[in-house]
């Protein structure tokens, strides 16, 4: 009895510890040269996660956007007009260091972009969540 007790608590400990929040760690490296931007998706999850990015630009400078995937059109259009709304919710712009952060909502899919500012530049990113 006492083994059963033992192995029923190791079996709750290991769902409580493994069902949480799915951990996310993206670490990239990657060219600015011929492309003009890169994009990465940040899945849904169930719950509302804060997600932070942080990198580094060498070469030349570079802007970098968050925004939630179901207003891509829209920011990607602010972007392009360099007329900021809510839509993105975090940005730097002219930037050799990069860090934003940004809360996404229970069941909504975020972008995080990343575009040169005009000469080729070198980015290494990474993109966490809390």
């Amino acid at each position: 009895m006492r083994f059963w007790t033992m192995g029923l608590a190791l079996v709750l400990l290991s769902c409580v510890s493994g069902c949480g929040k799915p951990k996310l760690e993206v670490d990239s490296n990657f060219d600015l040269s011929e492309d003009y931007s890169k994009l990465f998706i940040v899945d849904a999850i169930k719950s509302e996660q804060k997600i932070q990015v942080t990198g580094t630009a060498t070469g030349a400078q570079v802007n970098a956007f968050i925004f939630l995937e179901k207003n891509k059109t829209k920011a990607e259009n602010e972007i392009a007009t360099r007329k900021f709304t809510p839509v993105i919710l975090d940005k730097n712009e002219k930037a050799e260091s990069i860090s934003l952060e940004a809360t996404i909502p229970a069941n909504e899919a975020a972008v995080v972009q990343v575009n040169r500012t005009g000469k080729a530049a070198n980015v290494h990113l990474k993109i966490t969540n809390k």
